[in-house]
């Protein structure tokens, strides 16, 4: 039986940064908190420039030779299992390094069950040093996206990877003070107060 084909690089390359980028102040605190800690958590409401934010942080990171695995999620009505779509990208991401195994077990005709599944994904991510950017996250629901959202935090935790949650909503675990919500870039006085409490 043939290996599954290779996928292909536009399975985790980011979105392509905006022209025009108003976010210089808050970036570059965000790129502090992902060397400092491994996690960058950017969240707020629909309209303020999350993604623009996120895209132009890979490039970044990938101009100075870093590698930049993205993810964005779909709503529910469209994406009806979030964790299984995540897993693949994941593991194309692995197999485009040559670590195949994930890839194939999810491509495959024979069908791994979920916690074999989520051991290739935590084999593979062992030292890694990628920085994994979960985009639209407010959409990643459901018990496989809750257990494959584990992997990565527990990679993050164990300085294997670096964590890019992109979403509407905090996640639960968070902690406010140290995340604040990005606020639009018109408002001036919402973005000095934001700078101070990240910073």
């Amino acid at each position: 039986e043939l290996p599954a084909a290779t996928p292909p690089e536009t399975l985790v390359a980011p979105p392509p940064p905006p022209a025009d980028f108003d976010y210089e102040a808050e970036l570059e605190q965000y790129m502090a908190r992902l060397r400092r800690g491994g996690l960058a958590l950017i969240w707020g409401p629909a309209g303020v420039g999350k993604i623009a934010l996120a895209a132009t942080l890979a490039a970044r990171l990938q101009a100075r030779g870093q590698k930049v695995i993205w993810h964005t999620c779909r709503p529910p009505d469209i994406e009806t299992n979030a964790g299984q779509r995540l897993l693949l990208t994941l593991a194309a991401g692995l197999a485009l390094e040559g670590r195949g195994e994930l890839w194939q077990a999810l491509t495959g005709s024979e069908a791994l069950p979920l916690t074999q599944r989520l051991g290739l994904l935590e084999a593979g991510l062992t030292d890694r040093r990628w920085t994994v950017v979960v985009a639209e996250s407010q959409w990643l629901s459901g018990d496989e996206a809750s257990r494959v959202l584990d992997v990565l935090t527990a990679a993050q935790e164990r300085r294997d990877i670096r964590l890019g949650l992109v979403g509407r909503h905090l996640p639960s675990w968070a902690d406010a003070e140290r995340w604040p919500a990005l606020p639009f870039p018109s408002d001036a006085i919402a973005r000095r107060v934001f700078l101070s409490r990240i910073a």
